[in-house]
């Protein structure tokens, strides 16, 4: 769902995916899981002159419905997170500056048969930063430079793909701090 008025626009969507494990790749999970993914997310923005703020929130929840050969060493029946977001654009002329934060949850962990908790759930989250400079050519066209970085809590491993563990990406280590710095031309 998508509302603009004046200065203003807001939206609201909600995902819900069946088997997204075996859609993603099984990482922690065996890749006969199944079970489903919902998410929702609430995101915001104005604009003031040459100033736009945002703001965003998304919940999400994996619930697992069998366990494969993965159900001893994994004993999880969901995982739950919160992400929320903070964005902010100033055009001045042709050059356009913007940065971003992100925080992750720990979120919580919910044990087989209300079991003791087998996967630790504490310091899961992670804080993100993103700063960019676009430099507008034309109305079609811009250049730009991009600096991220992702700090992960001591147990957190995010980072900048679609996901860890998926195909033959190696998850990154619990705890770590990565960056990156790109730059771009975008036509459209």
């Amino acid at each position: 769902l998508n509302y603009a008025y004046g200065p203003f626009k807001g939206g609201y969507s909600y995902l819900r995916q069946n088997d997204p494990i075996a859609a993603a790749g099984a990482g922690i999970f065996a890749a006969n899981d199944g079970g489903k993914l919902t998410s929702h997310l609430v995101a915001g923005k104005v604009t003031f002159g040459d100033l736009t703020l945002g703001l965003a929130y998304n919940r999400n929840r994996i619930e697992v419905d069998t366990f494969g050969n993965n159900a001893n060493a994994v004993g999880v029946n969901s995982i739950k997170n919160s992400v929320w977001a903070a964005e902010a654009k100033y055009v001045l002329g042709k050059s356009e500056i913007a940065a971003m934060y992100q925080r992750a949850s720990d979120g919580s962990v919910e044990a087989v048969n209300n079991a003791a908790n087998t996967a630790n759930s504490s310091d899961r989250g992670a804080a993100a930063y993103a700063l960019r400079y676009g430099y507008n050519m034309s109305k079609r066209t811009q250049a730009y430079a991009l600096y991220s970085k992702i700090s992960n809590d001591k147990n957190g491993n995010y980072d900048f793909g679609a996901g860890t563990g998926i195909g033959n990406q190696q998850p990154v280590s619990a705890g770590s701090n990565i960056s990156a710095f790109g730059v771009g031309l975008r036509h459209s």
